[in-house]
């Protein structure tokens, strides 16, 4: 499978070994893992100019870091966001991250299921997973945070496949994430 690994820690996270750990052990599950270090990349905030929509379909027109993303992104059989909780959230360059996918998808609006969503941009959308470390999160900031993700996947034409924390192990993490 085909994986992008978003690591959203900040710099300061003092685990930053993990998400190398767990890139590594999917390579020797046989996996192809790309991972992307938010704290390494410049990520602009969205401006909600619209323009990626509008004047440039598919692209904002910022000068940043994060075609390297879309490109993965959509390139990728599987997405894995990772975070420290801060606050009861994930980090707030990874939702940095999450608000700029905009480009994902197309303008137009289409009701499903009383709902309104967005048309795919792409044929094919990789599945979404987070795994976040709970650090003094408690059971209902993680499944606020669960939820919001359950959102957003539907928002990019996906579906989580999972919802893990550090408590579990690599080893486990893996084998979950090979099985799906």
């Amino acid at each position: 499978m085909k994986i992008t690994i978003v690591d959203g820690s900040p710099s300061k996270y003092p685990n930053k070994d993990f998400t190398l750990n767990l890139a590594s052990g999917l390579i020797d599950a046989g996996h192809n893992v790309k991972l992307l270090k938010a704290d390494q990349m410049k990520i602009n905030y969205c401006q909600g100019c619209w323009s990626c929509w509008w004047k440039t379909p598919g692209e904002c027109p910022q000068k940043d870091d994060m075609p390297d993303f879309y490109r993965s992104y959509i390139a990728s059989d599987m997405v894995i966001h990772f975070s420290p909780m801060s606050m009861g959230f994930i980090s707030s360059k990874l939702k940095t991250i999450n608000d700029r996918t905009i480009p994902l998808v197309h303008p137009y609006i289409a009701i499903v299921n009383k709902e309104c969503h967005h048309f795919k941009r792409y044929e094919k959308y990789p599945f979404l997973s987070l795994i976040v470390d709970p650090m003094d999160s408690d059971d209902e900031d993680l499944q606020i945070t669960k939820d919001l993700y359950k959102r957003l996947a539907i928002n990019l034409k996906s579906e989580l496949k999972l919802f893990a924390t550090t408590e579990k192990t690599t080893e486990e993490l893996i084998n979950e994430i090979s099985h799906i």
